[in-house]
């Protein structure tokens, strides 16, 4: 559980700080190219004032969704302490990091910080994101992964430990 409270803290703190250099440097001053054209892929930062979720969804109705995150946050920590397996516990870390990274935003500004903004071959697949964004998703792929291939070891019936 010490590597869970040091990349816990880890992806908080460094959410953090790179949202507190975002609104520092980059409020007002457009975008800031950090990749350009490499092999069609491009990488800026953007500050973006966010108060909904991905792609702005919800932003009406942001005081619910700040609600809602809070709920699901509570249920993630009962969850990690009551009866996560042990190999689920980093990636269900992560994502509460960065889900928290994300409320503590909602708090503090009223909207959630991002800048990351990713396009390939000019087009953007990605709506602009944080590090708490790309935490939750990591989390989320890294469950995703362990319950597919749990799934395999059950249907073939053999099991490694």
């Amino acid at each position: 559980m010490k590597k869970g409270v040091f990349l816990f803290i880890s992806v908080l703190l460094f959410d953090f700080f790179l949202k507190r250099w975002t609104l520092t440097h980059l409020v007002g001053a457009g975008t800031c190219p950090l990749i350009q054209n490499f092999f069609g892929f491009n990488f800026a930062l953007s500050f973006v004032a966010n108060k909904g979720m991905a792609w702005g969804l919800f932003a009406a109705h942001s005081d619910l969704l700040l609600i809602f995150r809070i709920l699901l946050i509570a249920a993630l920590i009962f969850y990690l302490f009551a009866r996560a397996p042990r190999v689920s516990q980093l990636p269900i870390i992560i994502i509460l990091a960065g889900a928290i990274g994300n409320v503590i935003d909602s708090l503090l500004y009223g909207y959630v910080v991002d800048m990351l903004y990713p396009t390939i071959f000019g087009f953007a697949p990605f709506a602009v994101f944080n590090l708490a964004d790309f935490a939750i998703s990591l989390g989320v792929c890294w469950l995703a992964l362990q319950m597919f291939f749990e799934r395999k070891k059950d249907a073939s019936g053999c099991k490694t430990t």
